[in-house]
């Protein structure tokens, strides 16, 4: 409640001073459901055929967050099965034209995928829902059936 509080002042002249009601701050709830299902769906971007395939075939596919994150790793697998197969054939190339050099400056190349990975898994621990550019919104539909 907002009660008045006469506070003096200098010369003997009293002053009113309202005191403001004390304000709590809301905060949402995160979005991505309990700890249990939040950690499954980190899990799924560091283990990543393991727990999605567990969560494919389990009661947890009724969770449709779940589902969508067993749905993105199991893609982001693909693509980066597919993207490591074309950095072993360039590594070849230059490694034949270079003698070799050029396949040792590659190598450190297939880790940059696995940083993503780690901050999809660190972004679904938090709740959030990060959609990967193009698989994506192809996991939403497949979650969505």
């Amino acid at each position: 409640m907002a009660g008045k509080i006469k506070k003096p002042s200098m010369g003997g002249i009293k002053k009113e001073v309202k005191k403001m009601p004390e304000q709590t701050v809301k905060t949402a709830p995160a979005t991505g459901g309990n700890d249990e299902a939040k950690l499954i769906g980190a899990l799924g971007y560091i283990i990543m055929f393991w727990v999605p395939l567990f969560v494919l075939l389990t009661d947890k596919k009724n969770n449709k967050t779940l589902l969508f994150h067993a749905w993105q790793s199991l893609l982001l697998l693909v693509g980066y099965v597919i993207f490591a197969i074309g950095m072993m054939v360039v590594g070849v190339v230059i490694g034949a034209l270079t003698g070799g050099i050029g396949a040792i400056c590659i190598g450190p190349l297939y880790f940059v995928p696995l940083l993503y990975f780690l901050f999809l898994a660190y972004k679904t621990y938090q709740g959030e829902k990060v959609l990967v550019p193009v698989l994506g919104p192809q996991a939403e539909k497949m979650a969505m059936k």
